[in-house]
């Protein structure tokens, strides 16, 4: 099976776009907010954007900080694609 791009941490983890999937690498759960709406609250993502999780991730390597035990280890993203999106 072909994963798909996660919005907010970029690596392919997600086996379904839109089908409320918590992705592995950043913890953001996937209700369909894309890099198209990425100002609009995710009641999902504790009311966060996707801006905000993207950045969150970014800074802190998980889409909040209160999910960080969550997400897998440095070691475990390298069995992960990733490709950087504006």
């Amino acid at each position: 099976m072909e994963l798909l791009q996660c919005p907010c941490g970029d690596s392919f983890t997600l086996e379904e776009r839109r089908a409320w999937d918590i992705g592995p690498v950043c913890s953001w759960e996937d209700d369909g907010h894309d890099l198209g709406s990425l100002d609009d609250s995710s009641g999902c993502n504790h009311g966060l954007t996707l801006r905000q999780g993207r950045e969150n991730f970014r800074r802190r390597g998980a889409c909040e900080p209160a999910v960080a035990e969550y997400v897998c280890s440095a070691e475990e993203r390298h069995q992960y694609r990733h490709e950087a999106r504006e």
